[in-house]
């Protein structure tokens, strides 16, 4: 009977999980769409499940209202300090932040998961100080670097295609030299994550990481090859984006976006 029991609820857990996978997943096609798979983990979050699983669902949570403050409202203040409370309860599930030793212990599933949640953390972080500005950065910035430093350490490299890398190359290309940033460290950080998220040739499997390579290749006067990365994202399409597969369907359109206006910015049809 316990058995019995067990099993049950193990393809209730399974259930839930797939249920909610498949809500975030549609997110893209609308706003009702992303609320109800917020609506889906934040049930599964309340339910005192496994640490791993409220790990996922708080993470998703926090992704989500990063997802509805950058594609579906003009509230982003508010849903961005939301998503930062979620990623940072499901941080906290493993005792203070940043404790390195604990985390390198965990089982492989709990620490996956866990750099889930410091992404996403460092990710609405560094949202929200692009939109509150100086001040905020001042009170923020050690949180965006030791967030994604620890991904890097746990040997979660390859966490939202090798997030971590790209949001401290994009870090030390826009802080300036006084307050830490660094353009080698960018240059090392952004070229990892292009070798390591290879698509077609020089192509990412997330062309955000052609972008923010573009951005450092400008910033280092190297206009050529900035043009060149930035036309290999401007130049796709919406089936393109649909063929790629990388479950960031509107991230990725985003991305294209990105990559028009840095040709224009940067005059790229006179120089590639």
């Amino acid at each position: 009977m316990m058995l019995s029991l067990g099993l049950l609820l193990f393809s209730l857990l399974s259930f839930a999980q797939d249920n909610c996978l498949e809500k975030f997943n549609t997110r893209h096609l609308s706003l009702t769409n992303a609320q109800n798979a917020l609506s889906c983990y934040k049930t599964q979050a309340d339910a005192g499940m496994s640490r791993e699983l409220k790990t996922k669902s708080l993470s998703q949570m926090s992704y989500l209202k990063f997802f509805i403050a950058e594609y579906h409202s003009d509230n982003k203040e508010e849903l961005l300090l939301e998503g930062i409370e979620f990623a940072e309860k499901a941080i906290l599930l493993y005792g203070p932040k940043y404790t390195l030793a604990t985390y390198t212990a965990l089982p492989a599933a709990e620490k996956s998961a866990l750099a889930e949640a410091l992404y996403h953390y460092g990710l609405t972080t560094a949202r929200y100080i692009d939109i509150k500005g100086q001040w905020e950065a001042i009170k923020r910035m050690e949180d965006i670097k030791k967030s994604m430093n620890t991904i890097i350490r746990m040997k979660e490299e390859s966490t939202a295609f090798y997030g971590a890398h790209r949001t401290l190359g994009i870090f030390h290309i826009k802080v300036p030299f006084i307050a830490g940033g660094r353009i080698e460290l960018a240059r090392n950080f952004l070229t990892t994550a292009l070798q390591q998220t290879s698509y077609s040739k020089d192509l990412s499997l997330y062309p955000a990481n052609n972008v923010a390579y573009a951005e450092l290749m400008f910033k280092e006067s190297q206009d050529k090859e900035g043009c060149y990365h930035a036309s290999l994202v401007a130049s796709l399409n919406t089936e393109d984006v649909a063929k790629m597969d990388n479950g960031l369907y509107l991230e990725t359109l985003q991305s294209v976006k990105d990559a028009k206006s840095l040709l224009q910015l940067k005059k790229c049809s006179t120089l590639y």
